[in-house]
């Protein structure tokens, strides 16, 4: 018998990114991204990935790890 603690754990995102050309002449271009929670229909359009890696913390209630 399978144990579904794990299964219970699981959150699906899907997280797509890409770079959008600027207006300013010659400026480098700037990354975009959404991340969406598959088991529902949140989504968040995110420019850092610490915008995103807040919406899977409120989402899952995981504590990110604290860089040393």
């Amino acid at each position: 018998m399978m144990n579904n603690d794990f299964e219970d754990q699981t959150h699906v995102f899907i997280v797509r990114i890409w770079s959008e050309p600027r207006e300013i002449e010659d400026a480098e271009p700037e990354w975009r991204g959404a991340i969406e929670l598959v088991s529902s229909t949140d989504r968040l359009y995110f420019k850092t990935f610490d915008t995103a890696l807040a919406f899977i913390v409120e989402k899952t209630g995981a504590v990110p790890m604290q860089q040393p």
